[in-house]
This record gives structure tokens, C-alpha cells and sequence, in this order.
């Protein structure tokens, strides 16, 4: 998620508590109250997965929960409910916007060219800028796009190192399952490799990467193949498909400290994530590409690395919906 979502994100909770605190006081009365918190809630809901679950249940609390005075036979609402209803969705508030500050991008609200500075990306001194570009697009109009380079040698001494990028999470993350998602398009003249690295650590300090996943596109006559590989261990290579948007997906599991990635829907590696002896960790990822003859581009499309929602989040989404059912019943 670029800064600029993540202060909207910012922005939505400041919002959602100013509401809370107007019902719980007694200026708002908690039908209007669930219809301005269903409005926060979906545009939170373009952020993460667990919003879009509120977002559905919200309507369902319409209409407050009332119980009939036994004496005077008016109905009133029930005061527990209509405090112990916002408490919940609150508190879901404040893991949805957690989960939203994790790095998801689909990179249409760019400016075309030098992407660095753009969101939370950050140039990492390759010898081509990372651009935003039209060439393709999965969805929308623009992609992120990487260009070997075709000088040998170059000043690194890395033979076709072009374009280096990298984005880090807010924090390292030593816990919870973690899934990344992005899509890459590989054109038929692209000769070289490319690399994504989920890293243990912040990329930005440059000197530990540590261990992690790396993701590869090998576009040389040799190999032809995607394969994921783990401080030297190597999983299953498959076939390279070119010229059209391929799926990549990885499920980290930080508390077993394992990784599943596949390519396509085919698994490409199963196994530890971090085989040294530190805790499993999550910081970010670099993304750049290098070898071959230094021909061609690539482009990568609607990035997504998010925490799943942990079981007490579940929970309580499933704690509101059934205060709900009840309401209705």
C-alpha cells in the first residue's frame, strides 16, 4: 500500500472513533451511527479482505435491537447491545487498518515513468530506473515494468544488472501467516533473469537481507523456467509462459516457519522459511533483474503481500453476525 492509502486508512479510523465516541455520548443514535460506520468500513474495504466481511454484516444492524418496557409497554433499545455492538466493530476497525498497512499496489494512481518515491517504492541503485509504464497491463491501463541492461560490464559487474527495486513493510513482522500474490507478464524477447526476494528483514538497511524466498523468472534458452529457491535450496522449476499475465503466489507461515509458493497454480517449493537460528521474520521485498544478453523487458501487475486475519479477528466477525441474526429473529 502506497503512503498515500495509508493515510486514507489513517484518516478512516480517526474518523470511525470520532463516531463511536458521538454514540457513546448519545448525540447519535445507532441507526444513523451503523449507517456512517457502514460507509467507513467500505471504503476500508478496498484495503483488506476482513473489511469487505463488516461490510456485509454492518446492513443487517440497521434498525437498533429493541426490548419491550414491561411496564409501560414502549420499546427502548437494549443499551448493552447497542455498546457492546460498537465495541466489537470497532476494535475489527483497528485490525482491519492494521492489516491495510501491508504492501498491496496495482499502480494506476502513478505518474508514468521513475517509480521511485511512487507509494513506498524505493530505487535501489540499478543501473535502469523501475518505471511505471503502459506497455501492458493486467488490470487498468499501467504495470510496473524492469529492463535488463545490455552494457557488459556494467559498473557492478553483474552482466545485464538494469532496473533494481524494493519496498519494505512498516515493521518486521515475526508472527502470522503472510500471503503474497502478484502477477508477471514475460515477453517472448525478455533473455534474462528476474528475481524477487522476500526478504527476513527491512530491505532498507542494505546489508542483511538474510533468508527469505527468492522467486525467479529464468528467461534464458537454457532454462526457461520460473523456480523458487531458499539459501541454496532449489525447488521445482517449471515451464516459463510467455506473453500473457501468470499468477505468482506465496503462503508464509511465520509461528510454523514455513513457505509455500506456486507459479500458475503449480507448486514450486514447500519448506522452511527461515532455516537459520533467529525466529522467522518478514520485512519486505527487492525485485530487480539481471544475466542473459540484456535483452527485454518485464512487467509485474497488482501486487498484494497481507496478513491473513488471525482466528480472534474470525471471531469476533463471526461474534457480530450472529448479534445480527439475533436482532432479526
Amino acid at each position: 500500500m502506497g503512503c498515500i492509502e495509508i493515510a486514507f486508512a489513517q484518516h478512516l479510523v480517526s474518523k470511525g472513533r470520532h463516531l463511536f465516541l458521538r454514540l457513546w455520548s448519545g448525540r447519535i443514535d445507532f441507526a444513523a451511527w451503523t449507517a456512517n460506520f457502514g460507509r467507513i468500513v467500505g471504503q476500508l474495504a478496498k484495503f483488506c479482505p476482513l473489511a469487505q466481511c463488516l461490510h456485509r454484516v454492518l446492513p443487517l444492524l440497521q434498525n437498533p435491537l429493541e426490548t419491550t418496557h414491561m411496564r409501560s409497554g414502549r420499546k427502548k433499545l437494549s443499551m448493552n447491545i447497542s455498546r457492546s455492538i460498537p465495541r466489537i466493530v470497532f476494535g475489527l476497525l483497528f485490525a482491519v487498518a492494521s492489516q491495510a498497512f501491508a504492501i498491496t499496489d496495482s499502480f494506476e494512481t502513478y505518474s508514468i515513468g521513475n517509480i521511485d518515491g511512487q507509494g513506498d517504492w524505493i530505487d535501489f541503485g540499478g543501473t535502469l530506473l523501475t518505471e511505471v509504464s503502459t506497455d501492458q497491463a493486467r488490470t487498468g491501463t499501467q504495470s510496473l515494468k524492469q529492463t535488463l541492461n545490455d552494457v557488459d560490464p556494467n559498473p557492478f559487474d553483474i552482466p545485464g544488472y538494469g532496473s533494481d527495486v524494493y519496498q519494505d513493510l512498516p515493521s518486521v513482522h515475526t508472527s502470522g501467516v503472510w500471503d503474497l500474490s502478484y502477477w508477471v507478464y514475460v515477453p517472448a524477447n525478455f533473455d534474462g533473469a528476474s528475481i524477487l526476494h522476500l526478504a527476513d528483514n527491512q530491505v532498507a538497511g542494505g546489508d542483511d537481507l538474510g533468508f527469505g524466498l527468492q522467486l525467479v523468472v529464468d528467461g534464458s534458452a537454457t532454462f526457461n523456467e520460473f523456480l523458487a529457491s531458499q539459501d541454496g535450496s532449489t525447488g521445482t522449476g517449471v515451464s516459463l509462459i510467455r506473453d500473457q499475465w501468470v499468477e505468482v503466489t506465496a503462503s508464509i507461515d511465520l509461528d510454523a516457519n514455513t513457505v509455500l509458493a506456486t507459479y500458475n497454480g503449480s507448486s514450486i517449493f514447500s519448506g522452511t522459511w527461515d532455516p537459520g537460528t533467529d525466529p522467522a521474520s518478514l520485512g519486505g521485498l527487492n525485485l530487480w533483474v539481471q544475466g542473459g544478453e540484456g535483452n527485454g523487458s518485464i512487467y509485474y501487475d497488482d501486487f498484494s503481500l497481507v496478513p491473513e486475519p488471525t482466528n480472534a479477528m474470525l471471531a469476533a466477525c463471526g461474534l457480530l453476525a450472529m448479534l445480527a441474526i439475533r436482532r432479526r429473529k
